[in-house]
């Protein structure tokens, strides 16, 4: 059959192996796919043209998965190469530099990743749509950090990281809106502790909070991990306690909210929860009935 097929495509006929009922033989589908991925596999148009006429969308879609995959692998053993490192080194410090090149394969990889996601959907694979989908907004969040530098400067790379390079990335480089897209394009089991105390407690960063807030619950048991970190810090600064008293404001839990306050000796938190009746009413019939008051 492979011999046909090659007399067919040199002859220009390959077409004919199209028409009409014959996508009822069995084998043909696959066996035409077979001999185009080896006898000519840059031709696309040719492979698209097969897998569409048989509707084999799973196949079409994993071939712009692959693309993509080649694109990410390549640019960023590039860049592995241009800091003098090796495949297994720190993947935190490899940096991709802004040139139109890069430029143009990155936003070549965010649409082939979206044609897979397309076909993925139409083979109604949702989990790998899903993937492909969070793939493609990873990577048009690396190309958005070109926005913020010059021709031939370095932003962070932030493809094919490993797990601990992750988790530093999420810590001390990105916002919650960015974490969001890593988390989900890598399915990373997120500490939210760790996260809200690096940027909440130790940098301050309120928007971060609002911004988790709007998103995920900001749990007793959450903030109370925060309070354990916080007491076991030996150099705490005035803004430091600052942030930690507005994260237990923040709390919804009013039981909780009180015993912290009070073991943190935070007396005005403590006091501006006494002044509301309502909240006196619950405490009594709560926290006071246990035998827990004020510190």
């Amino acid at each position: 059959m492979n011999y046909i097929f090659q007399i067919l495509k040199e002859n220009h006929q390959f077409e004919c192996l199209l028409g009409k009922g014959l996508d009822k033989v069995p084998g043909l589908k696959i066996a035409l796919l077979e001999f185009l991925k080896r006898s000519n596999p840059q031709n696309k148009d040719l492979f698209t043209l097969v897998a569409l006429h048989f509707q084999l969308y799973h196949e079409m879609a994993v071939m712009w998965e692959s693309e993509a995959k080649d694109i990410i692998n390549t640019l960023v053993s590039y860049a592995a190469k241009d800091h003098g490192k090796l495949q297994n080194s720190t993947q935190q410090e490899i940096k991709l530099t802004k040139t139109e090149y890069v430029q143009q394969q990155l936003q070549l990889a965010v649409s082939n990743f979206t044609y897979a996601t397309q076909y993925y959907l139409r083979e109604k694979t949702l989990n790998l749509a899903n993937w492909c989908s969070n793939q493609a907004q990873l990577v048009g969040f690396q190309l958005s950090l070109f926005n913020t530098v010059s021709n031939n400067q370095q932003v962070i790379c932030i493809l094919n990281l490993k797990s601990e390079h992750i988790d530093k990335i999420l810590c001390h480089t990105l916002n919650f809106s960015q974490a969001l897209i890593v988390i989900h394009a890598y399915n990373f089991p997120v500490d939210w502790t760790n996260l809200i105390y690096n940027h909440c407690i130790l940098n301050g960063e309120t928007k971060y909070l609002k911004d988790f807030m709007t998103v995920e619950k900001l749990t007793a048991s959450l903030v109370q991990d925060c309070a354990r970190r916080y007491r076991l810090e030996k150099g705490i600064t005035h803004t430091m306690t600052d942030n930690m008293k507005m994260l237990i404001s923040e709390l919804s839990d009013i039981e909780c909210k009180y015993m912290l306050a009070s073991q943190l000796g935070f007396k005005t938190l403590v006091q501006s929860m006494l002044n509301n009746p309502m909240i006196v009413a619950y405490l009594k019939d709560t926290v006071w009935k246990k035998g827990y008051s004020m510190t």
